[in-house]
């Protein structure tokens, strides 16, 4: 599965960082990216431009 906060493949409750210790969590180094629409937050973010967009269309 891909990674909520980098949309690699990795499930995010193993996402980690080279620069810090911390693990399954934003820090200061996290580069969002939203796998389905790439844009620059996690994908459990409740809302988002795109999704916003989309469902004023239906």
């Amino acid at each position: 599965s891909k990674c909520a906060f980098c949309a690699r493949d990795h499930k995010t409750s193993k996402h980690k960082y080279e620069t810090c210790s911390k693990r399954d969590e934003i820090c200061q180094y996290t580069l969002l990216k939203y796998s389905n629409y790439k844009e620059k937050h996690a994908s459990n973010e409740a809302q988002s431009q795109s999704r916003t967009e989309e469902k004023s269309q239906i």
